[in-house]
């Protein structure tokens, strides 16, 4: 699931840069102690990798974004 999720996000930044950019993925080691883990629902305290994407496209129009967990 997360390879397909990936292969979504490069899809997306590609259409989003007709013109070219940069694409960015970016994995990191995280611990969220128990102070941490009561900001966020559903997490517990422990070790985590984040990865991060990010791309410098043109973004999404308003009605694509009200969709965007569909």
């Amino acid at each position: 699931q997360l390879q397909q999720v990936l292969l979504n996000l490069c899809v997306n930044a590609r259409d989003a840069m007709p013109s070219g950019g940069e694409l960015v993925f970016a994995a990191s080691n995280r611990s969220v102690d128990a102070e941490g883990a009561r900001a966020i629902p559903g997490l517990s305290a422990g070790d985590y990798v984040r990865l991060e994407v990010r791309d410098d496209g043109e973004g999404m129009k308003p009605e694509v974004l009200d969709r965007l967990f569909e």
